[in-house]
């Protein structure tokens, strides 16, 4: 258990270097709407790494996730509220740089894809999906 919640903070902390490697940030940056955004994702990532885990969930090749199994009611909403919530900060990233919010997101799926750990279902960039 006490490697599973260390894994889960090591992925927290991942995850959010990971979202602002590729932004040019100083202190000043961000705003509330991407401190609530960020907050609330990581709050949501040790249920949503016990899924992927489990295989019930993946990452398609564009930064969302996708049930890859039957999952319950509440896991469906766990998934639409994190994707929400993706999306909307793809979209905050995509305007401070001024590029495409697709471009964001093949980015980011790309970050997923190379630090995902072994059993997690990824999809490719060519749609393939596939556990590592």
């Amino acid at each position: 258990m006490k490697n599973h919640i260390l894994l889960m903070r090591c992925l927290l902390i991942a995850l959010a270097g990971l979202l602002y490697s590729q932004l040019p940030l100083s202190a000043d940056t961000l705003n509330p709407n991407e401190d609530a955004l960020l907050e609330t994702m990581g709050a949501r990532l040790p249920e949503l790494m016990e899924l992927k885990l489990k295989g019930l969930v993946g990452e398609t090749n564009m930064g969302l996730l996708e049930a890859r199994g039957t999952i319950e009611r509440e896991q469906r909403r766990l998934l639409s509220d994190e994707n929400r919530d993706r999306l909307a900060y793809y979209k905050l990233i995509s305007v401070r740089l001024g590029i495409p919010v697709a471009a964001v997101q093949r980015k980011r799926a790309e970050q997923i894809r190379e630090n995902s750990p072994k059993g997690v279902w990824l999809e490719s960039k060519s749609g393939e999906w596939h556990r590592e």
